[in-house]
């Protein structure tokens, strides 16, 4: 029985975004969903010596606005890809393998993004490659799904094919179980527990961006993803 996930995409995700996908056979991504003010489809968190620090893409979005995420666009009046990357290089230049990765990195902040979705999948594509995950990716908003959270994941399935929903532990707030056993489809959750790596400033910080982890471990950063669980 395959196992497939679904999350809307986030900006410099977090390593429980990749963990949920390394586990799964199918990906995808939950672009037709409303966009959400404060949420991490336009931000992130990195660790800088104060403690934690957020990362903003200024978008160009009214709180009384129904918006699909889809169609957010960024706000490039704010030259945020700048600030952004020299923000990445201050706090990270002396992690170890920081100059491994930079020259990536700086290649999708020197473009001039106008959709908030473009931006996150490159980024997502970019460390999907970095930490060798071959998970197919499929966009929600190209499958025509049901409406309803427990209704959509279950058209989900039968669309591509999958017979297992790997979910996050949030999920459970509002998604049926009932549901999912009459239609046949198996519902899971996430063991996701993150493993403790090395960081700069200090003691050890969960939930912060992947791209901590990239810069602070490198190679080992997939086994370390894969360890995050559980015991």
């Amino acid at each position: 029985m395959s196992t497939f996930a679904a999350s809307p995409p986030h900006y410099l995700p977090g390593i429980d975004f990749f963990y949920k996908m390394s586990r799964a056979q199918q990906f995808v991504i939950a672009d037709d969903l409303i966009y959400r003010d404060k949420g991490r489809v336009n931000r992130t968190l990195i660790k800088n010596a104060s403690g934690m620090q957020w990362l903003t893409v200024p978008v160009r979005h009214r709180r009384s606005e129904r918006q699909w995420i889809r169609d957010v666009r960024i706000d490039t009046s704010r030259h945020w890809g700048q600030k952004h990357r020299k923000t990445l290089e201050v706090n990270y230049r002396y992690s170890p393998y920081f100059e491994y990765y930079v020259d990536a990195f700086a290649k999708i902040y020197e473009r001039e993004w106008r959709y908030l979705l473009d931006l996150d999948l490159a980024l997502i594509g970019l460390i999907r490659k970095a930490l060798a995950i071959t998970v197919p990716l499929q966009r929600s908003s190209a499958l025509d799904l049901a409406e309803g959270a427990t209704e959509k994941i279950i058209d989900l399935a039968g669309k591509i094919g999958a017979g297992r929903y790997l979910a996050s532990p949030e999920d459970a707030n509002f998604l049926d179980p009932s549901r999912f056993q009459e239609a046949g489809v198996g519902l899971v959750y996430s063991d996701f527990h993150p493993r403790p790596y090395r960081q700069q400033f200090g003691d050890f910080m969960p939930g912060l961006s992947i791209v901590d982890l990239l810069f602070n471990e490198g190679p080992e950063a997939k086994w370390i993803l894969l360890e995050s669980e559980k015991e």
